[in-house]
């Protein structure tokens, strides 16, 4: 009996590609660099989901921007920030749901935007990022030369993965905000050594003063 697809198969593929996530999922985990940890996942995402292209999107639909963005090549993508809906983005991340198109040019759902008409989209898959509760993205993969590209089993598996992905931006950027307060710390405690030290010679430099002086001096009075 087929456990996930309908054959044998279906079924082998399905593992493998589970298999193939459990090796992305060890190398997100310990990678502490953020640009890294994008890269490794939209790479696994174009890998998983046969896509030509995928972005990682932070920020809200209407001020974020796009983090990172790959084609099938493993290159980065040219000016990726036109190249991705807003309305699609919208969608996901306000929904808190993946949403999944065919032919998003052709799709009624999106009729009404004319950048998904100008830039050709056909097919498209999306799903918000999420981290203790609060969207920080989205995931983006699409292909525009071919219609109905995305399965269900691509919707689910992206699903899953989009947790995976937060969870190591989460960890990317905790260890950044780390070492940006561990370099402060570092600052502050050479400048406040610097001045410990600065001050510590001035003390020096007066009491070599005062024992330089004569008896005499000290006892010096005009008449």
């Amino acid at each position: 009996m087929a456990l996930f697809g309908k054959s044998k198969a279906d079924d082998a593929a399905l593992a493998a590609r589970y298999k193939r996530m459990l090796t992305v999922a060890k190398s997100l985990t310990s990678e502490r660099d953020l640009k890294k940890v994008l890269t490794v996942a939209v790479d696994a995402i174009v890998e998983f989901t046969n896509a030509e292209r995928a972005f990682v999107w932070l920020g809200g639909h209407d001020s974020g921007s796009v983090a990172v963005a790959r084609n099938l090549d493993k290159e980065h993508v040219r000016k990726p920030a036109g190249k991705v809906s807003r309305s699609i983005l919208q969608r996901a991340m306000e929904s808190g749901e993946v949403v999944l198109t065919d032919n998003a040019s052709e799709d009624d759902d999106f009729l009404g935007s004319a950048s998904i008409g100008e830039m050709k989209l056909r097919s498209v898959i999306c799903t918000p990022l999420e981290l203790h509760g609060k969207t920080i993205g989205a995931l983006y993969v699409d292909h525009r030369f071919s219609d109905a590209e995305f399965t269900q089993e691509d919707m689910a598996l992206l699903d899953e993965f989009r947790e995976l992905a937060s969870i190591a931006i989460g960890n990317a950027r905790q260890f950044e905000e780390n070492e940006v307060q561990r370099k402060r710390l570092e600052e502050l405690n050479e400048r406040l050594s610097k001045e410990v030290a600065e001050q510590n010679a001035e003390v020096e430099a007066y009491r070599r003063k005062l024992r330089s002086r004569k008896p005499r001096d000290q006892y010096k009075f005009d008449y």
